[in-house]
């Protein structure tokens, strides 16, 4: 479901009417796989207006994730191989 807002500038004339979707922004590679992105309202050059962009996450973020499924496969491997005794 959109949201619709108005957003005027204090500074110019600049006024803007734009629509935040609900819903999945994903990119799709060439192998058919999806790698889904997470949004934010931004200014786009391209076509001089205020659009939902992608926000990419931090060096700090991917690292944490990485961390995290690391520590989860490592478990895994972990009740696997007691599995096997």
């Amino acid at each position: 479901m959109p949201w619709d807002m108005t957003i005027h500038c204090d500074g110019c004339s600049f006024e803007s009417s734009i629509s935040v979707l609900w819903g999945i922004f994903k990119y799709v590679l060439p192998n058919d796989t999806s790698v889904s992105v997470k949004r934010r309202l931004g200014w786009c050059d391209s076509c001089r207006n205020l659009q939902a962009v992608e926000k990419l996450p931090t060096e700090t973020e991917v690292a944490r994730e990485l961390q995290a499924h690391m520590a989860r496969l490592h478990e895994i491997e972990k009740l696997f191989l007691k599995r096997l005794i």
